[in-house]
């Protein structure tokens, strides 16, 4: 008897995951397998890379979208799967498959979070808030998927900043689930922020940071406490990298008036980032509570911006631009604030008698001589430095070419990205700066100095929830220029001139006077306080001189220093120069 074996072929379809597709793949952006937070060392494991992790998510077919275009990658964040440097920042949407509305997000450069390009960076809101849709988060959304089903929405945060997605954090008001919103349905033919369909409010973690996110539409439901992976017919996955900041009690914000007169002379209000209780949403710039990073002997905590116009909205000013809170970093020059009497404002010099001058218009501004601030960095890492000068006094910080100086154009971003080296303390200026041009305007300006833990983009307004630093804000003075002035009349050369220059104790001032007038003579200190006057007298045309002696007010005679020699016609300042006193 012969026995028979039947030999059956059964295909069974596997997928090779390094097989090339007939049509391009979606795949997410969040690291797995390399660094997800600087700042801990922690790897991520999120499920991104077919050829890294064991899981990872992907779409197919699509129909339904993120933003304005699908993003095709051959195998999750195409900068990490494989090859792991660099990020290719599709967490920043820079293939333009924006999708992310707010808020706005960062990536990884160097080891180290940055903001995303063309993003000033806004956070979600604070630890253990609630969040809602339409004002902490939103993300554009549309639905037009074959089958015309609806789709279905997911999304997760990272909260306790684990490298995993899925977990369980504890506020005090209770768990909060990272699977922050769970299979939300978005109609089909929908188009638009997925705030139009009332997405629920959730509850924010309780971990200050940079925190990694998963947007997710399909045409399938996910498990609760999904954790990001998943095969779809349909739909695309987003990822990006959002921060969030500590209870506003434990933050410090600016100073600069938002919604309150910024310039009494034009009554022109401030839209000045600084008021999270007044300005739009995330428009406001705040520092975590970590003491490291500032300006100034101290960290100054306010729970929202200038307390005296941000909350309550109500005067006085609070003044801190005047550092009444010990918390002084500006050097030079001296600053200037805005007092409310009568229901009058009128700006005043922040100690009686200490008129400063940050320099003339459309002169170059140098550190050391004529601004300076102190600088405190004990971290471990290198922080950056920004600096803010509203030249054309408009109430905000922006990108605004119209400014010119002899056809040069003057950016309000006067200092971008400097570095202040890790555990460095001490005067700005010793770690050399560029100098820079002022504006073409002459009178007072607000001015924001930030440090802090990331980088900001060249066209920067202010705008930033930072997990270090420090932002303080001063009102500050521009003068007219040296030399030919056509103003009120005095269209001719002052000829102003010192000599000798430097001098060891006494100098002599020169000038010429188009016509009769009264003149007066003051001599500053390079923080703006009056030293002495030389002269209050009213005098014929012509060439005059007189002598400084070198001495004070007080008939001692001065330290060495620079000195500024300022002369005023007719109660009009209209030239000023600079002595050295070397004693």
């Amino acid at each position: 008897m012969k026995t028979y074996f039947l030999t059956i072929a059964v295909l069974i379809s596997i997928p090779l995951l390094n097989t090339a597709y007939s049509q391009p793949l979606e795949y997410g952006d969040a690291p797995e397998a390399v660094i997800a937070y600087p700042s801990s060392g922690i790897i991520g494991t999120f499920p991104t890379c077919i050829q890294v992790g064991t899981s990872f998510v992907q779409h197919n077919n699509f129909g339904a979208q993120l933003g304005p275009a699908f993003d095709f990658e051959i195998d999750g964040n195409g900068g990490l799967c494989p090859t792991f440097a660099p990020y290719d920042n599709d967490e920043c949407y820079a293939d333009g498959d924006a999708g992310l509305l707010i808020p706005e997000p960062y990536t990884i450069v160097n080891n180290q979070v940055v903001t995303c390009p063309n993003s000033t960076g806004t956070s979600l809101g604070q630890t253990c808030a609630i969040a809602t849709w339409g004002g902490n988060v939103d993300i554009d959304v549309s639905n037009f998927m074959p089958n015309q089903t609806p789709g279905i929405m997911n999304v997760v945060i990272d909260f306790n900043q684990n490298g995993v997605w899925g977990d369980m954090v504890t506020c005090p008001t209770g768990q909060v689930p990272e699977h922050i919103l769970q299979n939300f349905v978005v109609p089909w033919g929908y188009a638009g922020p997925l705030s139009g369909l009332m997405p629920p409010a959730f509850t924010i973690g309780p971990n200050t940071g940079y925190v990694w996110a998963r947007f997710t539409i399909s045409e399938a439901p996910v498990a609760i406490n999904w954790d990001g992976q998943g095969v779809f017919e349909d739909g695309e996955s987003e990822d990006y990298l959002i921060h969030i900041h500590a209870p506003t009690s434990d933050a410090e914000y600016g100073d600069a008036p938002e919604g309150a007169i910024a310039y009494p002379s034009t009554s022109l209000n401030g839209a000045f980032p600084t008021c999270i209780s007044v300005g739009p949403p995330n428009h406001y710039v705040s520092h975590m509570l970590e003491e490291t990073l500032y300006w100034g002997p101290t960290k100054d905590f306010e729970t929202d911006g200038n307390a005296g116009l941000c909350s309550p909205f109500i005067a006085p000013y609070d003044n801190d631009e005047c550092y009444q809170d010990n918390d002084a970093g500006l050097i030079i020059p001296a600053p200037y604030t805005i007092q409310v009497s009568g229901g009058s404002h009128n700006v005043v010099p922040c100690v009686a008698g200490t008129a400063g001058i940050l320099d003339s218009i459309c002169n170059m501004v140098h550190w050391g001589s004529e601004l300076d601030i102190h600088v405190t960095n004990l971290s471990a890492m290198d922080a950056l430095a920004n600096v803010l000068m509203d030249f054309n006094r408009n109430g905000r910080w922006d990108l605004d070419t119209t400014m010119q100086c002899s056809g040069n154009t003057v950016y309000e971003h006067v200092l971008v990205n400097f570095v202040v080296p890790a555990g460095y303390t001490g005067q700005l200026s010793a770690l050399n700066p560029p100098a820079f041009q002022a504006g073409p305007n002459v009178g007072y300006i607000w001015t924001r100095f930030t440090v802090s833990d990331i980088n900001v983009t060249p066209d920067w307004d202010g705008v930033g929830s930072f997990e270090m630093g420090e932002s303080e804000d001063y009102l500050l003075y521009l003068d007219l220029t040296p030399g030919l002035i056509d103003y009120e009349g005095y269209g001719e050369l002052l000829k102003l001139k010192i000599y000798p220059n430097p001098t060891n104790h006494s100098c002599m001032i020169a000038y010429a006077l188009p016509y009769a007038a009264d003149v007066s003579i003051d001599i500053y200190d390079i923080r703006g306080r009056q030293v002495a006057n030389v002269l209050q007298a009213s005098q014929m045309a012509g060439e005059h001189e007189i002598n400084w002696n070198g001495s004070g007010s007080d008939g001692h005679t001065v330290g060495s220093g620079i000195y500024i020699v300022k002369v005023s016609i007719d109660n009009i300042p209209v030239e000023h120069a600079k002595v050295l006193i070397s004693n």
